[in-house]
């Protein structure tokens, strides 16, 4: 269970997301944006992030979307479109150093908590998901 400051840190994370809306459906604007507010409240923030993963044995070099410092915790984020992507998952998990590991959907639904990963959040839907369970952002 993530610590009351890496829930912290994803709440913040969120709720910059939600400011974002779903105004922009390309998960890379949506990326752009986050960072670029980030910087604006004093966070470090860093669009493709380097994020070393395996598939299927083999070491690839991945980049995950974006890389935020919050409270001095570092936040790996993930951003897809309809769904939460394998390789998304294995990407963040490549970043042993990150407090926190969040995904972003932009268009679609979530209903669980993959493994791998600290929280999902659903921009359409306005709803997080945690390991505690559902909490919706307005």
């Amino acid at each position: 269970m993530p610590s009351t400051a890496q829930q912290d840190a994803i709440l913040k994370v969120c709720k910059l997301a939600m400011e974002i809306g779903d105004a922009y459906s390309c998960s890379d604007s949506v990326a752009q944006l986050m960072a670029y507010a980030a910087k604006a409240r004093g966070w470090g923030a860093w669009n493709q992030a380097a994020a070393p993963y395996s598939q299927n044995g083999k070491l690839r070099k991945g980049r995950i979307d974006l890389l935020m410092v919050v409270d001095g915790l570092a936040v790996g984020i993930e951003v897809d479109k309809f769904d939460i992507k394998a390789k998304s998952i294995t990407k963040l998990q490549g970043i042993p150093s990150l407090a926190a590991r969040l995904c972003i959907i932009t268009r679609g639904e979530i209903d669980s908590l993959p493994e791998g990963v600290d929280a999902v959040l659903s921009i359409r839907t306005q709803r997080l998901v945690t390991r505690e369970g559902f909490t919706v952002i307005a």
